[in-house]
């Protein structure tokens, strides 16, 4: 089979086995001794400052495609990849503790990018993976002889605690691929129809269903009585969804009818949608249908006219940012004053998107990025009191028969001093509780010892198939510390 994975080196190269030194590990790599001695040098960085490798548990060739899924073809088919202790670390978790991963973006540091781990994916985590980054030869070399110290040996042997324990250096948003092709600049995308807000409050006695439109129509009856669950959830550390389970006909004819076919938008109230997903199944007491949709907005911005690799140049954050927002379509709530920064857009094993970038520069920065409602927030925590769009949320609990109306109870609180967090929930049960939105300042007081205090809203989840109360949950306001890219 000719051609290449996702990192340019090529498909069922020349392979040898080697031994990751300091332990009993055996591992199919490219025979090419430069890139191998890359690759046993993450192993060891993993081995020494993540967990002892087991023998049983690591991999390196394979010919199966990204993901194990299907779609581009993985590095580990060129035999530039290694999966280490996968089933303790497994796709799509974040199990390793700051320690760890200070471990790991240590190696990628020391590595100057010509190694890549898969725990800074912008979109599926895999942090049992690592893989070369780059077709550099030149650079290749270079690694290699740092990795060894200097001699010819394959085997690594500079030890990882001369490694582990740098201090990063700031780089770009794009993080650290390092394909030496110039960067074609990328100008400005097509702006999209920003659609104005309402605001308007649709709400019945029975459930919130009057907010619905599905393609431009409001829900009619038949599908209102057919719902088995409905909500509608934003957050400021993840993208909102909207989730709606439907209880279809014998014969199916929701799912024939193609109402909720690819390209259907679905509105709630001023949160605009597109239909992601579709899973049609068998329960007991017929067909199911359960339906997520995702904002348009995101949706463009994640989309084929935002993707592919390029760079906008060094440019102010806060102004790039509203630039991209415009192109969105979107409102902003945008913190000024955040300094400037190199935007790039990468090829990654999972696609690079805009959206990625602008997510990969709040974190430089220590601000939050997220979207409800057709809005983009792109502040520190500290900042969000000031926003146009905030609520605040002044709520009391003094004992189990005394507390806000406005509450159902008491709200949980816990601290966890390994996270250095506070977590609080509770649920919403005013006239208002649908404004509530991530963001929003909340100040709990009373009997509520460590608990006093503002927070601000993490994630609100609104059941829409009934009147009943939101789901909140809070952070303490802390602003992120400023990372490092790669």
């Amino acid at each position: 089979m000719a051609g290449s994975t996702q990192n340019g080196h090529p498909i069922d190269p020349a392979l040898k086995q080697y031994n990751v030194p300091n332990t009993n590990v055996t591992l199919t790599l490219i025979a090419d001794g430069d890139l191998a001695a890359i690759l046993l040098f993450g192993c060891q960085v993993h081995n020494a400052k993540v967990k002892p490798l087991d023998k049983g548990q690591c991999g390196g060739y394979d010919k199966r495609p990204i993901g194990g899924l299907g779609g581009s073809t993985s590095n580990h088919r060129s035999g530039t990849a290694c999966d280490l202790n996968y089933t303790v670390y497994p796709q799509g978790t974040n199990k390793m503790n700051a320690s760890q991963q200070a471990g790991m973006r240590a190696a990628v540091k020391f590595c100057e990018g010509a190694l890549r781990w898969g725990g800074d994916y912008t979109g599926t985590l895999d942090q049992h993976h690592i893989e070369i980054n780059t077709t550099d030869r030149n650079l290749i070399k270079r690694i290699a002889q740092k990795v060894r110290g200097g001699g010819e040996g394959v085997a690594a042997t500079t030890s990882p605690d001369a490694v582990v324990g740098s201090t990063p250096t700031a780089q770009t948003a794009g993080t650290a691929a390092v394909v030496k092709e110039p960067l074609p600049p990328i100008g400005p995308a097509a702006q999209h129809e920003v659609i104005p807000l309402t605001g308007v409050d649709y709400v019945s006695e029975e459930n919130r269903f009057g907010e619905i439109k599905i393609a431009g129509k409001a829900f009619t009856g038949e599908i209102s009585n057919a719902v088995i669950g409905c909500t509608m959830s934003y957050s400021a550390t993840q993208i909102g969804q909207f989730s709606l389970t439907i209880a279809d006909t014998d014969d199916g004819a929701l799912i024939g009818s193609g109402i909720f076919d690819e390209g259907t938008t679905i509105d709630y109230g001023d949160q605009h949608l597109d239909v992601r997903s579709v899973n049609y199944s068998a329960s007991n007491g017929g067909p199911t249908l359960a339906v997520k949709a995702r904002s348009r907005v995101i949706s463009i911005l994640r989309g084929k006219e935002h993707q592919g690799r390029g760079s906008w140049g060094e440019q102010d954050v806060s102004s790039w940012v509203r630039d991209r927002c415009r192109e969105a379509g979107a409102h902003h709530d945008v913190q000024n004053d955040l300094g400037t920064m190199t935007f790039t857009r990468q090829e990654y094993d999972q696609i690079d998107t805009t959206w990625d970038v602008m997510q990969r520069a709040a974190k430089q920065v220590g601000a939050l990025c997220f979207e409800y409602e057709q809005v983009i927030v792109f502040m520190r925590p500290s900042q969000f009191r000031n926003r146009p769009r905030v609520h605040l949320w002044d709520i009391h609990w003094n004992s189990w028969t005394d507390y806000s109306p406005g509450i159902t109870g008491m709200p949980n609180y816990g601290w966890d001093l390994d996270s250095n967090s506070e977590s609080m929930t509770f649920q919403l049960c005013s006239g208002d509780n649908k404004l509530a939105r991530p963001g929003d300042i909340v100040n709990l007081t009373g009997n509520v010892s460590k608990a006093a205090g503002e927070w601000y809203m993490t994630s609100v989840d609104v059941p829409v198939n009934n009147t009943e109360a939101v789901n909140v949950s809070c952070a303490r306001i802390v602003d992120p510390e400023p990372q490092t890219a790669g």
